[in-house]
């Protein structure tokens, strides 16, 4: 008895150096004295290595690892243990089938992502929709595409938020539905998916709906070469916004340097006419001619 009351007495001493390790982020140390005491059975320490493992904390993330410890944990009755392991295994799950899709193994990986599916798994919905649409370890299906889509687009997946768009926008196995499309591309938007805000912004453009046009390509600044082109176009024009040329100048003429955007070229040709510097506009039309710009042409000839 005073044996087995000396043992407990040395893993909980162990189980509290190993906390303050683990408070001081040592966690290569926290972990090796929890995965000791796990293995005597505590069953805190269990749980514990069972979230470093997953997290990736003083030890190389391996969520199989992390399972086997949750589920020592579990079978001890650890309650959190219990709640966390259905999710984890998914994980571990989802995580097996994206390394045999990654290394072309499809055939292999569709039957991961299928039972993932089944359950409601995200990714995974979305991940079944892509091997359909593509016909990639199985036949192509546009119908089963769409589904899993659809399926994905209700648990808020942006980017199958976005392909669902594009499917009632063209009408792919599905009668076109303009105000569909729209719906899923702003759910997707807001959800910072940027292919999604440049569409809407571009729509929005067309209809010369520019202030909420404006406001889609600002958002995806940063992220997409064409919405900072297009943010600073209308800022320069004042179309869905203040009109500030002085502003807008520096990014169009960025632009035009950086990325060879010869409409940004050809704005700042008339910016330059505008100020009555004859040279200045007469140089950006020709580099914007010869980027191919017609509009750039047919002014040059002129000048």
């Amino acid at each position: 008895m005073n044996g087995l009351f000396s043992r407990k007495k040395d893993v909980n001493k162990l189980f509290e150096k190993a906390l303050k390790f683990y408070q001081a982020n040592e966690f290569e140390k926290a972990y090796a004295i929890w995965e000791e005491t796990a293995e005597l059975g505590n069953i805190v320490a269990q749980f514990n290595c069972g979230l470093m493992c997953y997290k990736g904390q003083g030890v190389r993330k391996d969520l199989a690892k992390a399972v086997a410890f949750w589920e020592k944990a579990a079978a001890q009755g650890h309650e959190t243990a219990e709640k966390m392991l259905p999710e984890l295994k998914m994980k571990k799950e989802f995580g097996d089938a994206k390394l045999l899709y990654h290394s072309g193994q499809y055939e292999k990986a569709l039957p991961g992502f299928l039972s993932l599916a089944e359950r409601g798994y995200a990714e995974a919905l979305r991940y079944c929709a892509f091997l359909y649409k593509e016909g990639r370890g199985t036949e192509k299906d546009a119908g089963k595409a769409l589904a899993y889509y659809l399926r994905a687009a209700e648990t808020g997946d942006e980017d199958a938020l976005f392909a669902c768009g594009e499917h009632y926008e063209a009408g792919i196995v599905c009668e076109k539905d303009l105000d569909k499309a729209l719906s899923y591309y702003a759910k997707a938007a807001e959800k910072d998916q940027v292919p999604a805000m440049i569409r809407l912004g571009k729509y929005y453009y067309a209809q010369k709906e520019y202030e909420k046009s404006y406001q889609y390509f600002k958002s995806a600044v940063g992220a997409d070469e064409e919405a900072d082109f297009m943010e600073a176009k209308m800022r320069f024009y004042g179309l869905g916004t203040q009109c500030d040329k002085e502003e807008a100048v520096p990014f169009l003429k960025w632009i035009a340097e950086e990325r060879s955007n010869a409409e940004a070229m050809f704005i700042l040709s008339r910016y330059w006419a505008e100020k009555g510097d004859i040279k200045l506009c007469r140089e950006w039309l020709r580099l914007a001619t010869e980027e191919g710009c017609e509009e750039a042409v047919s002014e040059y000839e002129k000048i």
